[in-house]
């Protein structure tokens, strides 16, 4: 019965000082999410010039 205890203590023991030392879940994994929300509005914006500049073109072809 005593070297369970002791065992149990042991086992507590680790497991606290393994929890301790693992760093937090926002540090091992970064979210990219700030990272995406900037390449989707640059790719919006992108999307938006070479649509302009190609009504522009069109327009000017027409026209001629």
């Amino acid at each position: 019965m005593r070297k369970e205890l002791d065992k149990e203590k042991e086992w507590q023991q680790e497991r606290n000082a393994s929890q301790e030392e693992l760093p937090p879940r926002s540090v091992k994994h970064p979210s990219q999410k700030g990272k995406r929300v900037r390449l989707f509005y640059l790719l919006l914006l992108l999307i938006f010039v070479l649509l302009t500049f190609s009504l522009m073109l069109w327009g000017q072809h027409l026209s001629t």
